[in-house]
């Protein structure tokens, strides 16, 4: 049973990653987070349903002989990721994580392992609080600076700055017309002229969750952020996790057309 093609012998694993090893125990804790969620609230959630609010859905497709469902998600267009869930007669209920070989071509290691890190913390989260799923949030677009204002998080200018200031000094040099041409790769809406009244250059959204709609702009006063007013849904913690992987996807696909034209952040940046 196959489902989009999925070949077993093309999946990869954190352990393919460079130093994916390090982040293994990581990744074991709160996939066993799932497991609990799961053996908990047995026969109270719909994992159709979750998987739709994760962008992912459920797929046709066994790794195991004792795989119950299989949850795909794709963070861009070419890259795919899978949350496995096995009942192991002999070992007990497990969540094995898998990813495509171009995931691992296009996505470095600890980026990679934020995405798994923040959709199991929501996978988790959705089997025990279901109604969340159900509830709206109606409202103008947020800035990442009112995020940071109304979070009770320690140390806001410092995450400020490892974020988006130190981001924003190289993805201001990207040209409209670059941005326009990653934007397809990046799985990313295109947006430019006027935008919810201002005057934009260029702009990137992106959806890591249904609903939840990140904008990335570039404006007459330089690189900003925004966000849909879901996103209050969200622990701050994890908003400024997802602004984090986006601006790097900028930045990667970005430097495919610049190469050295755009200035170095590190060694994949």
């Amino acid at each position: 049973m196959n489902d989009d093609n999925i070949e077993v012998k093309d999946l990869v694993s954190m352990r393919q990653f460079e130093g994916g090893w390090i982040w293994i125990k990581n990744i074991d804790e709160f996939s066993q987070k799932v497991v609990n969620a799961l053996n908990k609230n047995y026969g109270k959630y719909n994992i159709k349903t979750i998987a739709g609010f994760l962008n992912g859905k459920v797929i046709n497709f066994k790794i195991y002989n004792d795989t119950e469902w299989i949850i795909k998600i794709e963070p861009f267009p070419t890259t795919f990721l899978l949350i496995v869930y096995n009942e192991n007669e002999e070992f007990g209920p497990e969540i094995k994580i898998f990813f495509n070989k171009t995931f691992l071509k296009m996505v470095p290691t600890e980026d990679a392992y934020v995405f798994i890190e923040l959709y199991l913390r929501y996978l988790e989260y959705l089997i025990e609080t279901p109604k969340i799923m159900e509830f709206k949030i109606m409202g103008d677009i947020i800035s990442f600076d009112h995020i940071l204002e109304i979070s009770n998080v320690e140390d806001k200018e410092k995450i400020k700055h490892d974020i988006l200031e130190i981001r924003s000094n190289i993805i201001e040099k990207i040209s409209q017309n670059v941005i326009k041409n990653i934007s397809k790769n990046l799985g990313a809406h295109f947006i430019n002229g006027n935008w919810n009244n201002m005057e934009i250059d260029w702009g990137l959204s992106f959806s890591p969750l249904k609903d939840i709609i990140i904008y990335n702009v570039m404006n007459k006063d330089g690189y900003q952020v925004f966000f849909s007013s879901s996103i209050l849904k969200l622990r701050a913690r994890d908003v400024f996790f997802f602004t984090w992987l986006y601006c790097n996807a900028i930045i990667r696909e970005s430097r495919k057309i610049l190469g050295n034209k755009l200035p170095k952040l590190s060694k994949y940046l």
